[in-house]
């Protein structure tokens, strides 16, 4: 019995954090800030110097990623919450940062705003 209660418990809240989950992306003159909050309550920064190209681009989540929220590897990871649309981040040590998006001309225009090196309409190898 209080197996099943607690398992019970943390079923809720699991499902709460899920509901909770919202990935917060910034760009500014300094870098792209991003946080995976709750997960992250902090925000990361990559600096535009560490960045060889940034663009936005369709993926396949489950195809590319293995689905939604923090996936891939070291060298190739995302962030996502849903959709199929993102900021990809192509980094100066050869890694892959994908942070998903719900708004992606919002991205592409500060990106152009901030005279962002390396958009491209197609991802690079």
């Amino acid at each position: 019995m209080v197996a099943g209660m607690v398992a019970a418990t943390m079923g809720l809240l699991g499902i709460g954090l899920l509901l909770m989950l919202r990935l917060e992306t910034r760009l500014s003159k300094t870098g792209v800030y991003y946080r995976l909050f709750p997960l992250h309550w902090r925000w990361q920064l990559w600096p535009w110097a560490e960045i060889t190209q940034a663009f936005v681009r369709s993926y396949d989540p489950l195809g590319e990623y293995g689905g939604w929220g923090l996936k891939g590897s070291r060298r190739n990871r995302a962030y996502n919450i849903s959709g199929d649309q993102g900021l990809q981040l192509v980094l100066r040590n050869g890694n892959r940062l994908l942070l998903g998006t719900q708004r992606p001309a919002e991205i592409t225009q500060v990106l152009t705003q901030l005279g962002v090196p390396g958009q491209s309409a197609t991802p690079a190898s």
